[in-house]
């Protein structure tokens, strides 16, 4: 499978009696006609079209390898997962292409800078975890309950 293949493909997704969702397929009946009336997936509503995917974005990894061993127009399934039945058509296939440094460098640099806000702000809070003491206390307990109630009741 090549990895830096992206491809927008159509999936209808059925509960059962696949069969004669595939002939409709295979006889030349719209895709997407057909994913709106039978589909039980989260794109039935938009005749089953997917966006322009990459490799390794895909839930189900049985319909995503049918999907990137799938030429433009082609179909592929019914494929049986555990969520249920698909059917998979390639709509378009755009192979992958190495991008300039250039090109890259800014979304490189947001995912450092992302990275290391995470990492820092991580840090900070075990710190404060760790140096904080934490008591319980039910006099104060009982206290907040009442300052609750007394609030609720004047609402």
């Amino acid at each position: 499978m090549d990895w830096h293949m992206q491809r927008t493909y159509d999936v209808i997704v059925v509960g059962g009696g696949t069969a004669g969702v595939v002939a409709a397929v295979q006889a030349g009946r719209d895709f997407a006609e057909i994913a709106q009336s039978h589909s039980r997936g989260a794109k039935a509503a938009e005749g089953g079209i997917w966006p322009l995917m990459e490799a390794d974005n895909f839930r189900e990894t049985q319909v995503e390898q049918a999907a990137f061993a799938l030429p433009a127009g082609q179909l592929a399934g019914p494929i049986e997962t555990e969520t249920g039945y698909y059917i998979v058509k390639a709509r378009r296939v755009q192979p992958g292409r190495t991008v300039p440094f250039e090109e890259a460098q800014e979304k490189i640099s947001e995912t450092l800078r992302d990275e290391q806000y995470n990492k820092l702000t991580q840090d900070y809070f075990k710190t404060l975890i760790d140096g904080a003491l934490i008591i319980r206390s039910d006099e104060f307990l009982s206290f907040a309950l009442k300052r609750a109630l007394e609030m609720h009741r004047k609402s």
